[in-house]
């Protein structure tokens, strides 16, 4: 079992437009939706000097974007 599958998912309701320009950001940067979300909170926390660069985050978000080249 992965990492992936042992953390626990979080249900998030986004509006439909905010989730189709998410959507569109993370086809244009080779990203899952998850994994561009992740990467967005991440930078957002850096910015505000919250560190936020845990291995495991970061391993997820590139094992999303690995898996969205997969599958096209």
């Amino acid at each position: 079992m992965t990492d992936r599958h042992r953390t626990p998912s979080y249900p998030l309701r986004l509006p439909q437009e905010v989730r189709s320009r998410l959507s569109d950001e993370a086809a244009r940067n080779g990203r899952t939706l998850n994994a561009e979300i992740l990467a967005r909170v991440q930078q957002s926390l850096q910015a505000v000097g919250i560190s936020a660069s845990s291995e495991r985050a970061s391993a997820y978000a590139e094992a999303g974007a690995a898996n969205l080249s997969q599958q096209h």
